[in-house]
């Protein structure tokens, strides 16, 4: 479901990922994919040298939204970006992309503030199940995830608990918080 092409610039609006911090200044746009009317593409990834960044465009069959996930070989880090409903493929198909790229032990932070999770309770423990199954065989990372909506909040803390015997699973309301908790976690369990 992904598509090597050649390395781009990180995404503009991800605060200075690139250049070691969470915050920081914007980096340029990379070029964006062209998806069909019918958004059949189904992914892109962004294949770089050992190192350097790696960005991979993640949509489902139809009009869905978006994962952006931006790897920082370099500085051992992953930024996602989630937009609109988020179902168990796209959580599935992002795994997929870590796993590929080698990036699941990095520190990640999900931003999902405009996102939306639509996941109903036997799919969070499909999401544990498949962390399980990767965790039997690779390091995973700390995640902080942002969200803004109530049930979003409990969704994704609903997870944490499930998970916490697997990973670290946070979930924050703003960037800041989980900035500061993801600052002070080690690198992987």
């Amino acid at each position: 479901y992904t598509a090597p092409v050649a390395a781009a610039p990180l995404v503009h609006g991800f605060h200075g990922f690139c250049s070691g911090g969470w915050q920081g200044q914007s980096a340029p746009a990379p070029p964006v994919p062209e998806f069909s009317r019918q958004g059949r593409l189904s992914g892109l990834s962004l294949a770089a040298r050992p190192g350097a960044l790696v960005l991979a465009w993640i949509r489902r069959e139809g009009p869905a939204m978006p994962l952006t996930a931006a790897i920082d070989h370099q500085h051992r880090r992953v930024l996602t970006l989630a937009r609109e409903e988020i179902t168990l493929l796209d959580i599935e198909r992002h795994l997929g992309v870590e796993e590929e790229q080698g990036s699941l032990w990095y520190q990640e932070m999900v931003d999902g503030r405009e996102g939306t999770v639509r996941l109903t309770p036997a799919e969070i423990r499909q999401v544990v199940t498949r962390l399980r199954e990767l965790r039997s065989r690779y390091r995973l990372g700390p995640t902080a995830v942002v969200v803004e909506d109530d049930f979003d909040y409990g969704m994704v803390r609903m997870l944490s608990v499930l998970a916490e015997d697997i990973c670290r699973i946070e979930v924050f309301r703003s960037m800041e918080e989980a900035e500061q908790w993801l600052g002070g976690q080690p690198e992987a369990s």
